[in-house]
């Protein structure tokens, strides 16, 4: 059986040094991000100082001080990348120092047992001993337990600063006993000593990556969904 989706998304993580306050729905309508009518069919929640969050369909955009997350909520991805470029390239003095490009998926396996399955696949309890032995006695859909979550690094991809990590571990939005979470990311390091402009150093990592870091990320999503269709 081949999984699918039920819940995906995108989203551009930077970090740096953020004035909250500015960003609104109406200072991004004054500088032609978003149109007039999506700036009226736009949905605040909050634009502080110290936090800003609001959605421009199918855009959601949370600032605090020291990050900016940007996720869009539906294909194509490529309106997020568009969306951050624009705005960072209003912000061209602003300091930043990281950015992460994520995407994020939920699907529900076909039983609670496979789900078992797989996690004892990914985390193995014969290495706990004797605590191992209790949580394997343990095997109805409310009992059971196990691995809770599992994260994979690799450092230094293609020899850049930064790194790779995939999450797996239960969904908390589908089914409680068979909904797996899936989440990546791949984060990069900005490396110029001139915080000036280091804005121009994001744009050509998001701009260069992008497309090939969504594509990665659903590649390694798909191939795991596809290990995780074996255990039964």
């Amino acid at each position: 059986m081949k999984y699918e989706p039920q819940i995906q998304a995108a989203n551009i993580v930077v970090r740096g040094t953020f004035n909250p306050a500015i960003f609104s729905p109406a200072w991004f309508a004054l500088n032609k991000v978003i149109t007039p009518q999506e700036l009226t069919a736009a949905s605040v929640e909050i634009v502080h100082a110290d936090i800003s969050r609001f959605s421009i369909n199918p855009i959601k955009v949370a600032v605090v001080q020291d990050s900016v997350t940007v996720e869009c909520l539906q294909e194509p991805y490529i309106r997020l990348a568009e969306f951050v470029l624009h705005t960072f390239r209003l912000l061209h003095h602003t300091p930043v120092s990281q950015v992460g490009i994520n995407y994020q998926v939920h699907f529900n396996l076909s039983s609670w047992e496979q789900r078992v399955n797989v996690g004892r696949a990914l985390a193995p309890l014969d290495p706990w001993g004797a605590w191992g032995k209790a949580i394997e006695s343990a095997n109805t859909p409310s009992t059971t337990g196990g691995m809770n979550s599992l994260t994979m690094q690799q450092n230094a991809p293609d020899g850049r600063s930064g790194h790779r990590w995939i999450r797996v571990e239960p969904s908390s939005q589908l089914d409680p006993h068979t909904g797996i979470f899936m989440g990546t990311n791949d984060h990069y390091n900005i490396t110029t000593a001139d915080q000036l402009n280091s804005v121009a150093e994001l744009i050509k990592i998001i701009e260069t990556n992008f497309d090939a870091s969504i594509n990665w990320s659903k590649n390694e999503v798909a191939s795991m969904m596809d290990f995780m269709a074996t255990q039964r």
